[in-house]
């Protein structure tokens, strides 16, 4: 299932473009100049409720259009991408943003089951494992009046070798780690008396 996050919007270009492609990939259309901030949640098919899975990957297809088309992850995961990927891939603390690199302009993908070697390098998977949710920002860059179209899969594999990223940690919030000073200071300042008291 597939939900907004916090009440934003989604701004889609065409909803017809939204849903599902070749029998077996999705695909999401935003509209160019908006982002989307979205929530993948997985639900047990027998119940309707939620479900937690171990070891589950997504993959995400033909990001180009130089840097007009990003995903950022915030949640914790694994970002992996070929070697040789043409992707342009950024972390920052508890976030990872993956887009499509300058003058690169690759074939539109028209089923994930037969990438060419090209389109493989212009993909990325997250995996996660342990997770109900994750959370995914699409960001469709260019003119506005167009929309851009996000396929992906959950059943895919990388032909070539592999580069993985770890999620990167986030930061300490400022209370907590204005008490890690202070606890610090704390223990300096007494470690400075003994050595005063000898």
């Amino acid at each position: 299932m597939i939900s907004t996050i916090g009440g934003s919007s989604w701004d889609s270009r065409r909803d017809t473009k939204n849903g599902t492609v070749n029998g077996n990939d999705g695909q999401i259309n935003v509209a160019t100049g908006t982002t989307a901030d979205l929530r993948f949640s997985f639900i047990d098919s027998a119940t309707g409720g939620s479900a937690t899975l171990t070891d589950v990957e997504m993959a995400f297809f033909d990001l180009d259009f130089a840097g007009q088309e990003q995903l950022t992850l915030t949640s914790p995961g694994t970002t992996i991408t070929r070697v040789d990927t043409v992707l342009d891939v950024s972390t920052a603390p508890g976030a990872v943003t993956v887009g499509g690199a300058a003058a690169v302009n690759v074939p539109n993908v028209t089923n994930s089951d037969t990438l060419t070697d090209e389109q493989e390098q212009a993909a990325v998977v997250f995996a996660f494992d342990g997770l109900s949710s994750f959370d995914l920002s699409f960001e469709a860059g260019g003119g506005v009046g167009s929309g851009r179209n996000f396929l992906f899969a959950g059943d895919f594999e990388f032909v070539g070798p592999t580069d993985e990223i770890p999620f990167p940690p986030a930061p300490i919030p400022l209370p907590a780690a204005g008490f890690l000073l202070i606890g610090g200071l704390g223990i300096l300042a007494m470690a400075r008396r003994r050595r005063t008291a000898k």
